[in-house]
Order: C-alpha cells, then structure tokens, then sequence
C-alpha cells in the first residue's frame, strides 16, 4: 500500500502545502542574506517568532504571500499564504495560542479546483515550544468525496546553526515531521527534517532517502532559501494607514460593493488608467457578472514615502475565477507598484497607476528575435490615447533585473534595444540561453517623471513553430459574413490568438482559443488581414512564457 497507492496521491496535494510555507526555497526572491537569532541557544521557542503570520512580514515574496486580510475556514480565522508558482495554490493557517495549525489547501487549477479539507486542523507546534516536544495525531483528509486516514507526527528536535545562499541563520529551530497511511508501520516511513529562521521562517529543508514521498523535498533532496525580504515591523501610524487602505479596498472588492470599492480610487487614477470612472465601474460589474469563483488574495510588500501625503505600495496579487462565457478558469498574477495620496480627512486612496501618465502597462517576456536568429528580452508598451508607444526617447531608463544564477542585474536596456517594424515592442537581444527560469523586475522611468516596477516570470523556454494558416487562404474572397479561421496546430502551444485587423490596420478581434478554429462574423464589402499567434504558458499566474505569430494575411468580403 505503500507507492501508487489513492491516499499517498491525495497526500501528495496535502503535503504541497508545507512546500509553500518554505517559501519554494529554490525560487528567487527580492532581498538578500541576514541571519536569524541573537545569540545563544534558548530553550524554547515561540512559534510567531519563528513562523511569523503577519500581513506586514514577507519572505520569499515573488513565491510566497501571506494575504492582507483573513479568511473564515470552517468558523476560524486564518492567513491565506498563497504560492504564486501555481494557478494559485492557496493554504490556510493559524499560529496563535493554540499552536501553529494547517486547516485547509485550495489549488484554483485551471481545468479542476479542488480543496483538501481535514477532520481537524493538523497542530505542527505548541505555541511556546520546547526542545523535544511532539505533536501528533490521526486525521481524515478529504477532496471531492473521497476520505482517506492518515496518522502525523512533528518534533522539535533542537537547534542548529544553518548556512544557505540566503546568508548565515544561527539558533535555527530544527523539526522533524512524519505521515503515513493508519494502519501502516511509520517505520517504512522516512522523515523530513526542516529548519526555521527567528523572524524568517523556513531557511532549509531535506528530506531521508527512503521517503517515498516528499513533504517539502522530494526523497533524498534538500530546498534551501536563496534570498528573502522582509517589510520593517516598526511601522509609522501612515504606513498602517497606507496598508489598512489597501486592506479595505480588498475587501470591498471581495464584497462586490462597488459604490465603496470605487469611493477608493481618486478620478486622476482613473484617467490614468484610460477610464473615466463610469467606464471604471461598467468594466468591474461586466467582470463580476461574467465569472464565478472569485478568489483574489493581495499583500502588500513595502510602502514607500515621498513626502507626508504621497506614498508608493509595492503590491502582489493573484486573481483566479471562473469565465462564465465559455466555462473557462483564468487566472493571473503580478507584482507592481500603486501610488496613494493622503486626502484632507486623513484616510488614503489610490491617486494613480503606477505611471501617472504612460505607459499604461508593460509586459516582458522572452521571445524570438524579429530577425529568428535567437531569443532575446522583449518589452511592449501601451499608453493612453494610442495602442503602443510612439516614442522611445520618453523612457529615460529601463532595467531589468533577474533571479541568482541569472548574471542579469540592473541590466540597461535601453541602450542595447530595437524596434519592431509595426513599433509595438522593444527588443533587447542577450546571450540568455543559459538564463535560469525565475522572476525578473523590470523597472523604468520617463521624463515626466513617472515610474513603473513590474514582475514577470520568465522562462526560457524553446520557440514555437510558426503557426501555417489554411482558411482563409491569402487574398480570399468569401461571399458570407461568417468567417471560419483555420490554422495547423503547433507543437508546444496551449492556445492561440487570433487577431483580425481592418483595412486601417486596426485590429478588431482579438480572442483566444484552445482550438486550431475560430468563427466570426464581419462587415461585408470590406478588405480585412489575420493572424494567428500560437502561445504556451507555464502555470506561473497564467503569464505567457513562449510565443510565436505568422504573418498578416488578406482577405476580403463581397
């Protein structure tokens, strides 16, 4: 009963949930080094020192999140910490006075959400704990209907000076965690063993060889933290000002209350976003009236002061929900900056985007050059008042920076990119084949003075094939309104784009789909151009990390 067997799988999605409080040590985060504890080997711990639960704490913070508000899980409280790898994968915890506890683990799959719900919350640690202390018990575990038992038991073995790429930790908190099928011997059954950092969290974790399988590692691995940040728990009235803001903006958000959630935003940010505030409110009712399923968790990373009434919020987000139009889960992550402006009664709103002015957005990602002889970073650009930027020269800097192993800091972009022909993208060519997956921050300034910081994950992954179009052929000319694109699949892809320009080179459809088809209607006695851009995302908030497009081809309608 021991591999392959229905509760080891089930189990698999259970344990995933210790991986995301390690923060998927593996994968980069923002700052750097720092060693936990001050001295000395205590003889107990408290547990929100050493696995802090707190909106204001980070660590990890472009993979892990805690959520700025709490979240009712079977008539408790608890921080939802959601790992931004996935689509998302949400897990539920407490760590108060009766210990630290697991309740509950939500994966917003694109295909099937699922939720792993327990008997009761599985108890980790003792709130004060002490050196050889276990918790242990027998829970039922259950997803969809099917329940399966299983017995676990945590021990906090001692303390343990830990050395990562993060930096030096001393005085580690070191547990030892077991789970296994009731009715099995736990002797058949390897240990986990994981170290947590004073005011860190989890620094390292290695799992025995004979583990079959893994609750932080797999058998015979080791995940270790690479870098992490944390926001300064000394926080001035304004900044828990700033954060409760952006708090309630959630929740109102969450409520679907519109006329307070719009009472948040100023109209300057608004405009900013090339809305007027009617547009603003048609756009998010259209969006709650279309999809179901909505889960959206936010943190805030830092807060940024420039002056008494103007601060800068460091922001990440993950939005998973159901289209209704078409059945489909979507989901998305990013990390990005808001600015907020204090207003004569005290409170704070959102005064604008990140770039007051534009562009209104980027996206960054890796892609082939437009001449096919490599990869290269590209950037494209939108602004109010024009589908792309027209002129370069605004930007006065633009840099990129990427995760450890990526040789990729503070890189300048500016000096080394090209445009595409149509003008749409910036392209930086770089010698990155041997670039590492991971997050990459892109930031800018233009000369009005406006500033953008965005993440992205970026992967290098190899070039699609050009999509071949079949119907219709190049300077068709149809006789019904009704057009049904057609192309060859391409290998690799997991969606296209079809795009549908006017005789202006204006482009009027613009849809995905997961199929090699697409069927619309358009004017007749009109000339028209398409194309088709065949795409493949990894699951990392649904960011595309490949695509390729065919030329425009023309036809026409009778």
């Amino acid at each position: 009963m021991k591999k392959g067997n229905e509760f080891l799988k089930l189990l698999r999605y259970i344990c995933l949930s210790c991986v995301i409080v390690l923060g998927l040590m593996t994968i980069v985060g923002t700052g750097g080094g720092g060693g936990g504890g001050d001295g000395g080997t205590p003889p107990s711990i408290t547990m929100t020192e050493y696995f802090p639960l707190s909106s204001a704490w980070e660590t990890d913070n472009w993979t892990l999140f805690i959520d700025v508000t709490d979240h009712d899980v079977n008539g408790v409280l608890t921080k939802a910490m959601v790992d931004t790898r996935d689509t998302p994968a949400v897990y539920y915890w407490t760590n108060d006075s009766n210990g630290l506890r697991f309740h509950e683990l939500r994966r917003y799959d694109l295909m099937q959400p699922f939720a792993v719900e327990f008997s009761a919350p599985i108890k980790m640690a003792n709130a004060e704990c002490t050196v050889g202390s276990v918790q242990e018990g027998t829970r039922t575990a259950c997803e969809l209907g099917n329940c399966f038992d299983f017995n676990y038991s945590s021990k906090f073995v001692g303390f343990e000076d830990v050395t990562t790429p993060g930096g030096n930790f001393s005085n580690c908190a070191k547990f030892k965690t077991k789970m296994y099928p009731v009715g099995e011997s736990p002797d058949d059954y390897g240990y986990e063993t994981f170290w947590l950092g004073k005011n860190v969290g989890f620094v390292k974790a290695q799992s025995d060889a004979n583990a079959d399988f893994g609750l932080f590692a797999d058998a015979g691995e080791t995940r270790q933290l690479l870098s992490y940040h944390l926001t300064p728990s000394g926080m001035t009235q304004d900044e828990i000002d700033v954060r409760n803001a952006i708090k309630q903006s959630v929740s109102y958000f969450r409520q679907k209350d519109l006329t307070n959630f719009m009472a948040m935003y100023d109209d300057n940010y608004l405009d900013a976003n090339c809305r007027t505030k009617p547009l603003q409110q048609d756009s998010i009712s259209d969006f709650w009236s279309n999809s179901t399923e909505n889960w959206f968790f936010l943190s805030v990373e830092d807060v940024l002061f420039n002056g008494p009434d103007e601060a800068y919020a460091v922001r990440e987000y993950t939005n998973s929900y159901r289209w209704t139009p078409d059945a489909s889960y979507q989901s998305r992550w990013k990390r990005f900056r808001v600015l907020l402006k204090k207003q004569a009664d005290g409170s704070w709103k959102y005064y604008g985007n990140q770039n007051q002015i534009y562009p209104n957005w980027i996206n960054a990602f890796v892609r082939r050059t437009p001449s096919g002889t490599g990869l290269a970073l590209a950037a494209e650009f939108k602004y109010c008042g024009a589908d792309y930027i027209q002129d370069p020269d605004d930007i006065v800097s633009l840099t990129v920076t990427g995760p450890p192993g990526s040789d990729i800091n503070a890189y300048d972009m500016k000096p080394h990119w090209y445009l595409t022909p149509d003008y749409s993208e910036f392209w930086v060519e770089m010698d990155i084949s041997k670039a590492v997956k991971g997050y990459y921050t892109f930031e800018w300034t233009d000369k009005f003075g406006s500033s953008l910081l965005v993440t992205d994950y970026l992967s290098t992954t190899s070039e699609l094939p050009i999509p071949v179009l079949t119907s219709p052929i190049n300077n068709a000319a149809l006789n019904s309104a009704t057009v049904d694109f057609q192309w060859q699949p391409v290998a690799g892809a997991d969606r296209y784009r079809v795009e549908v320009y006017d005789a202006g080179d204006a482009r009027i459809i613009n849809e995905r789909t997961n199929l090699t088809s697409y069927e619309d209607s358009l004017p007749t006695g009109a000339s028209y151009k398409w194309r088709v851009r065949a795409e493949y995302h990894e699951q990392y908030g649904g960011n595309r990390d490949s695509e390729s497009r065919c030329d425009k081809q023309n036809f026409s309608i009778n």
